[in-house]
This record gives C-alpha cells, structure tokens and sequence, in this order.
C-alpha cells in the first residue's frame, strides 16, 4: 500500500509541473482510446513473454520506475531492461490477466491507468507460482514521438488467500 501511495505521490509532483491545457472532447476521446490500445498490447505482450513487445511500451530513460510483484524496485530503463531478460529467461509459461482496467486522463501528457490482475507463472525448473494483486501504470506522452508509454509502474502482490 505504501508503494502505491509513493507512486501516486510521484505522479502529483509530476502533474503539477504540467500545464493546464484542456482538451476537447473528441481529443480526449481518441487520447483515451490511445490508452487502452496500449494497456491491453502491454498486458498482451506480457503474457505472450514478449520482450521486444513489452520493451517499446517504457519510457527508455532515467525517469522510469518499476516497483515489481516481489517487491524489486527498478530505476531507470537499463536496470529495467536487464530485470526484464531476468524475469523472461526463467519463465516457461506466463499467465498473466488484467480485470476492470480504469485509465485516467489526468493532463494531455498524463494518465494513470489502474487494475487487478492474477499471474500464473511456470518457472524453467517447472516450479508454479500464481498470484493475484492490484496494478498501476503511470503514462506520459512522449513529445518527440507522440506515443504514450510507461513512466511508472507498480504491481502489488495480495496475500495468499485473499
């Protein structure tokens, strides 16, 4: 919870350096269809264990911050890059399912999108883990590109049994 609340701290501070800028109701509209056409080639590709697929949707910089299941915390994308190999070197199989995605368009540049997720993960020494929890990504347009991609993200892990 701690993490969450840190995360959605960080995506304020972001926010108040953004301009008040409003958009009109069709901008937002296709701005919000961008979004969920991304959330769900993101949840797809992990899933799919796709790297490169996975890899395109992160901000590649400095910037970049990733608070995973386990509780590893990422800074930056050549950490996160070298966590990703990690993770998809020692999985056979990834199961990974998103439900009630909510996605908020917070600014022209800014959106965080929420959702539960459950994970059903074959490790390559055949060991199962399967787990559920609640997500958060932290979008940011990229003004050179015009693409939304990660900026922040944060996968809590429930307790067993809940």
């Amino acid at each position: 919870m701690s993490r969450t609340l840190l995360l959605l701290a960080a995506a304020g501070v972001f926010l108040v350096g953004c301009g008040p800028h409003q958009l009109t109701p069709t901008e937002r509209a296709s701005q919000e269809q961008m979004l969920k056409d991304r959330f769900s080639t993101w949840a797809r590709a992990w899933s799919n264990r796709d790297q490169d697929s996975v890899s395109m949707l992160y901000d590649h910089t400095g910037d970049l911050t990733v608070a995973w299941p386990d509780g590893s915390r990422e800074r930056g994308w050549d950490e996160q890059t070298k966590a990703l190999t990690g993770f998809f070197g020692q999985v056979m199989s990834y199961n990974f399912v998103v439900q009630d995605p909510e996605t908020s368009l917070i600014d022209p540049s800014v959106a965080i999108t929420t959702f539960r997720y459950s994970a059903d993960v074959v490790h390559n020494d055949t060991r199962r883990d399967v787990y559920s929890g609640q997500g958060t990504l932290v979008w940011a347009k990229d003004a050179s590109d015009g693409l939304w991609k990660i900026r922040a993200e944060e996968l809590s892990r429930a307790p067993t049994g809940q």
